[in-house]
């Protein structure tokens, strides 16, 4: 396999669990906030908190690209997701603040850590193609979510759901293991910039032209997750029979 098709394979993958995983609690909210004894419409804040906490673990990606590479630095995100999930499993009220914490870090450097990668082993001719095709890990991830969650909750009840997340993403840790001396080799030089942890937002304020889309990005984001957060179809079980899809709308909490 060429290396282009293994970071786009590795990219891909690693974003569409962490997403699925970011979106666990939002789509499993009735039985997983029944389980904690807290009411459902808290989903919203832990949505806002791992986003938040994203938005500011994200200006650390060029100094942990150039540290641990691409591969490693994925393969960190991966244990962080897989140890978000796993403190979810007790069902305590601060248990769900430690998730949205940890995935939040594990969030931040997820896109522009992968964009650093792709940019490396792409052609120029190519970019919009395969930097097209990178952007469908989150609708994958969200998939996901919407399908696999639920039936895994079915068959193995919601903590059965949680822990096979957390193992899917230790499993793809180890996976991505064997390409990671071919595509990090190089990391150094491909991460040349020298900077502090506010570059980026130093960058976005001297540069005129970025501003408009760092702000259009900004405001596209927060529609899209807030939606994704809020209305994304969840899942309860009803006393006896099969799960049922309800949407996670005030008249089902």
């Amino acid at each position: 396999m060429r290396p282009l098709a293994k970071v786009v394979t590795a990219t891909i993958a690693v974003q569409s669990i962490v997403v699925m995983a970011s979106l666990l609690v939002p789509v499993l909210a009735t039985i997983l906030a029944t389980a904690a004894g807290i009411p459902p419409y808290l989903v919203g804040y832990y949505s806002a908190l791992i986003y938040g906490i994203a938005a500011i673990s994200s200006f650390a990606t060029p100094d942990l690209l150039r540290r641990y590479g691409g591969i490693r630095l994925h393969q960190i995100m991966l244990v962080l997701t897989a140890s978000a999930m796993l403190v979810l499993l007790p069902a305590l009220p601060v248990g769900f603040v430690v998730s949205a914490l940890v995935l939040g870090i594990a969030y931040g450097p997820m896109n522009p850590a992968s964009t650093a990668m792709l940019a490396r082993h792409t052609p120029v001719s190519a970019r919009a193609r395969i930097f097209s095709l990178k952007q469908t890990a989150v609708p994958i991830g969200g998939a996901l979510a919407g399908t696999v969650t639920p039936a895994l909750a079915q068959l193995l009840g919601w903590r059965g759901a949680v822990a096979m997340t957390a193992l899917a993403c230790v499993a793809l840790a180890f996976a991505i293991q064997f390409w990671r001396v071919e595509l990090d080799r190089d990391e150094d030089s491909a991460v040349a910039l020298r900077s502090s942890f506010w570059t980026p937002l130093r960058l976005v304020a001297r540069q005129i032209g970025l501003r408009p889309i760092a702000f259009a990005s900004f405001a596209f984001g927060a529609l899209q997750f807030t939606f994704g957060a809020v209305f994304r179809p969840c899942w309860r079980a009803p006393a006896g029979g099969s799960p049922m899809p309800a949407s996670c709308s005030r008249r089902h909490w």
